[in-house]
C-alpha cells in the first residue's frame, strides 16, 4: 500500500458521512515512473475521485494505457459490445486541458512521454486501443511538441462513479487532508525536476474544503493552487468554440505569469 491509498483510507473511514465497501475499487494512486526525472514544466490538477468501478481499478493494476482526453477533432471510438472501462474521458479532461492551453502553452498528458515503441505494444495488446490506433498515433506525435505536462491527480484514490457517495461529516477536517494530499502530488513531482507553473482544482467540494468563497490560496512555499468548479455541461455547449472558463483563465494569468 503506497501513501495515496493509506491517506484516501483513513480520510474515507474517519469522515464518510456514509460508509461503503471501497476496498476492490482502490485506486493505485498518484504515479510518475521513477526515471521520469527530466526537468520540464508542469500543470497539476486534483479531482474529487477516479470515476469508475472494480474494473477499472483492475485496469490501472496492470497499468492499462488511459489517455484523459484527446483534441477535439479526433474521435475515440468503443465498440457497442465493449465491456471494457473506457479510455478516454474527454468531457472531463478536455476541459481541464483547454484552460492550460489558454494560460501557460499547449499541455499533453503524461502517457504521451513514453516512446511510441513501448506505447505500440499495449495498443496492439487490447482490443479497444488498437480499434483507435490510428488517431492514438495522431495524438502522439502532436504532443511530441507541446512543452506542458499535465499531471492529473485525486483527493480520494477510490474509484466511484457517483460522486455524491464521497459525503463527508461536517466535522470532518477536509482542509488538512486535502492540504497533506497536495503535498504529496507536490513533493513528487518536485522530486522528479517538475517546476509546477500552478495547480488547478475544477472541484466545488475541494474548493470549499480547502477555501471557502475563495478563487485560490498560496502555499507555503508559492505554489498557487487555483480553485473552481468545473464548467457546467450547458456553459461548455455555448463555449466549446472559444475560450474556455474566461474567469478562470485571467485568474489563472494574472497571478501566475
Amino acid at each position: 500500500m503506497n501513501k495515496y491509498q493509506e491517506l484516501t483510507i483513513n480520510g474515507l473511514k474517519e469522515g464518510l458521512k456514509k460508509q461503503w465497501d471501497f476496498k476492490d475499487s482502490l485506486s493505485t494512486g498518484f504515479f510518475i515512473s521513477d526515471d521520469d526525472t527530466n526537468p520540464e514544466d508542469c500543470v497539476l490538477t486534483i479531482g474529487l475521485n477516479p470515476a469508475g468501478d472494480s474494473k477499472n481499478a483492475d485496469d490501472e493494476r496492470n497499468q492499462r494505457l488511459y489517455l484523459f482526453s484527446v483534441d477535439d477533432d479526433l474521435a475515440i471510438h468503443r465498440y457497442a459490445e465493449e465491456k471494457q472501462g473506457r479510455i478516454v474521458n474527454n468531457g472531463y479532461y478536455r476541459k481541464i486541458m483547454k484552460i492550460v492551453d489558454h494560460t501557460v502553452g499547449k499541455g499533453r498528458w503524461p502517457w504521451s512521454k513514453e516512446s511510441w515503441a513501448v506505447l505500440e505494444k499495449q495498443i496492439d495488446s487490447d482490443a479497444l486501443l488498437n480499434h483507435n490506433k490510428l488517431n492514438i498515433k495522431k495524438q502522439y506525435d502532436r504532443d511530441q511538441k507541446r512543452k506542458i505536462t499535465v499531471y492529473h491527480g485525486d483527493m480520494f484514490y477510490v474509484h466511484k462513479t457517483d460522486s455524491t457517495e464521497i459525503e463527508m461529516k461536517k466535522n470532518w477536517d477536509g482542509v488538512e487532508y486535502c492540504k497533506k494530499m497536495l503535498s504529496y502530488h507536490i513533493d513528487d513531482l518536485k522530486a522528479h525536476n517538475k517546476s509546477i507553473k500552478y495547480v488547478y482544482i475544477p472541484n466545488k467540494k475541494i474548493s470549499n474544503w480547502l477555501a471557502v468563497g475563495k478563487e485560490y490560496v498560496m502555499l507555503d512555499d508559492g505554489t498557487y493552487v487555483f480553485l473552481s468548479e468545473q464548467p457546467t455541461a450547458s456553459w461548455w455547449n455555448r463555449h466549446q468554440r472559444d475560450v474556455k472558463d474566461p474567469e478562470t483563465i485571467n485568474r489563472i494569468l494574472n497571478h501566475v505569469l
